[in-house]
């Protein structure tokens, strides 16, 4: 009964934390001086921007398998990151939020956004615009609700 109030309370925690976030955001898109063009690309501004040079050459000459290795790459970066973290449960991280330690997490969070954008870059380069990203995300979105993997 005491665990199933903690992971309860735990869960409200992070709810509210979510709200807050969210909360923020929309009062920054409801800003009466904002245009909405300048909404769209405030929205857009945040997604994932494909990459198109990686500081050697342009990565409409990666082949397949560099796109493999520099995913590879990123992942790696996220698998040290977590080896200095431990072995954190979802209520760790909860529990670093409220006492104000998620500054802890931000590499790792940098890292996973690093993976996102090579994947993100990836698709674009095989043809997949932001809209059909978008429209491809809701298939995928879809599928795990139906499979249970979220409510």
């Amino acid at each position: 009964m005491r665990e199933e109030y903690d992971f309860l309370q735990d869960r409200v925690n992070e709810l509210e934390h979510e709200n807050s976030m969210l909360h923020e955001q929309v009062t920054e898109l409801q800003d009466d001086n904002m245009s909405l063009m300048d909404k769209c690309e405030t929205l857009e501004s945040g997604l994932p921007h494909p990459c198109t040079f990686d500081g050697k050459r342009h990565v409409s000459e990666y082949t397949l398998k560099d796109w493999l290795n520099k995913l590879k790459e990123e992942v790696t970066e996220v698998e040290a990151e977590v080896d200095k973290l431990g072995d954190l449960t979802t209520k760790d991280i909860i529990h670093m939020r409220d006492w104000g330690e998620d500054d802890k997490l931000e590499h790792l969070t940098e890292e996973l956004f690093d993976v996102i954008t090579v994947a993100t870059s990836k698709l674009e380069w095989i043809g997949w615009s932001l809209w059909g990203r978008c429209q491809k995300q809701r298939g995928v979105n879809e599928k795990n609700r139906k499979r249970g993997y979220w409510e």
